[in-house]
């Protein structure tokens, strides 16, 4: 049974959620407002909390293991539709990172779902990223995750940006967050 006494109609699907997570998309800090946001905000500036999943080909991942000075991690799953909006505009980051030689990895974290039911998904959408499957939803957890899709930034270990729902112009904000990274390391002349 379900309690449905602090219940509020909703026009359609995403003013539910909406309502529930504040806006989808979100402001350019990231946040999705109401209370989905917040906690994951909370994480800017701090040390990225661990990551030790498995591929969705069984192969073991740590985020310490992770050579670029610039980490995307995408948490994600086939049933949420702005996360299946936001995937291919992640890729074409992915790709971008790839093409200009950026020392970018981005990782995308399924939530709880088979690796079948990604594998299939992936092949229709015809992406290429790497996958993490967070099956009891641990890592999700320690970041904070109460609504997808959630998009962290991890420069030098650190959360420098965290992006609650699906952002209007996710490629370009992603790029134009990563650039800014990299730029902070660059030698001023």
């Amino acid at each position: 049974s379900f309690d449905t006494s602090n219940s509020v109609a909703a026009a359609s699907f995403e003013e539910m959620v909406q309502q529930a997570f504040g806006p989808v998309g979100g402001g350019g800090g990231g946040g999705g407002g109401g209370g989905a946001g917040s906690m994951a905000q909370q994480l800017e500036g701090q040390p990225a909390p661990p990551v030790a999943l498995n591929t969705v080909d069984g192969e073991p991942f740590s985020l310490e293991d992770a050579e670029a000075q610039v980490i995307v991690l995408d948490f994600w799953a086939t049933w949420c539709p702005p996360c299946r909006r936001g995937l291919p505009e992640l890729q074409k980051v992915y790709d971008w990172a790839g093409e200009n030689d950026k020392p970018v990895a981005v990782y995308t974290v399924n939530l709880e779902e088979t690796p079948e039911q990604v594998e299939q998904f992936w092949t229709d959408a015809k992406l290429t990223m790497p996958v993490l499957m967070d099956t009891d939803a641990s890592v999700a957890q320690a970041y904070g995750v109460q609504g997808i899709p959630q998009t962290v930034i991890i420069k030098d270990g650190t959360v420098r940006h965290v992006h609650v729902g699906l952002l209007p112009n996710l490629e370009q904000t992603l790029r134009d967050q990563i650039e800014q990274l990299l730029e902070d390391d660059e030698p001023q002349q």
